[in-house]
């Protein structure tokens, strides 16, 4: 599994630039809620969940390589998204919900490119998507 990891990290490593920022500001703002609000449970909840989002793409990374079908690896952002929208009802406005409503949108972009990529998978796209890890 370790090897898978490294696999992981190598594949993230030579993504073009542009994927670099964006899995920045996207890792940024699903664990701001735990640093900048210690203790609330939604940033808690989102920061396990984007946690075990990372074991899982290390898990089809070692079943798949490092493929179109990562994408699977958020799908745990489903739930995560269906739970804040609940939350946000119940939260006093202010830059906590301001913070979950980022996260949701972010995340919901995420989710797009992920769902296209998967279907490009499952129609036959399994080539990995950088070269030579």
């Amino acid at each position: 599994m370790t090897k898978a990891f490294i696999r992981f990290a190598r594949g993230l490593l030579r993504m073009p630039l542009y994927v670099h920022v964006w899995l920045i500001l996207l890792s940024g703002v699903n664990v701001a809620g735990a640093i900048l609000w210690p203790g609330a449970q939604e940033g808690l909840v989102t920061l396990a969940v984007f946690t075990l989002n990372i074991l899982l793409m290390g898990t089809i990374t070692s079943r798949a390589g490092f493929s179109r079908l990562l994408g699977l690896g958020h799908f745990l952002w489903i739930p995560l998204a269906a739970y804040l929208v609940v939350r946000l009802q119940v939260l006093p406005a202010g830059s906590y919900a301001y913070w979950i409503r980022i996260l949701l949108i972010m995340n919901g972009i995420s989710l797009i490119i992920d769902a296209t990529d998967v279907v490009r998978w499952s129609l036959g796209d399994r080539r990995e998507i950088v070269e030579d890890l």
